[in-house]
């Protein structure tokens, strides 16, 4: 494995019957993906090299911050908390605080889990 850990946290919604615009307009941010499909996506953190317990609480702090507008997406609307990672030696899982959890179910989000390593 890698010496030291890296982590990216991001939220992406996908709904084939909004384009990523529409569905900024809902949220209140913009999307950061590429072009106007419909997949809007935004990252959470600036510092990929902050610690993922930090990362955690900004995923919370952000789906509270825009919780109305995440509630009004559409049922067909597929919500994902993505977690991209690199563990730090020594390190093979992650802990999801049961309060990211419990934000991320009010809104019907996922959790999406992409583990980079040496092995």
């Amino acid at each position: 494995m890698m010496d030291a850990g890296w982590a990216r946290t991001a939220l992406r919604v996908e709904n084939h019957g909004m384009d990523a615009d529409e569905v900024g307009a809902l949220i209140g941010l913009e999307s950061e993906g590429p072009g106007s499909g419909p997949v809007w996506s935004r990252d959470l953190v600036e510092d990929s090299g902050a610690a993922l317990d930090r990362q955690f609480d900004q995923a919370e702090s952000f789906i509270h911050a825009h919780l109305e507008g995440l509630k009004r997406l559409p049922s067909s609307a597929e919500i994902a908390l993505l977690v991209s990672w690199t563990p730090a030696a020594g390190q093979d899982g992650l802990c999801v605080p049961a309060r990211l959890v419990k934000a991320m179910s009010e809104v019907g989000a996922y959790l999406l889990i992409d583990t980079y390593s040496d092995d």
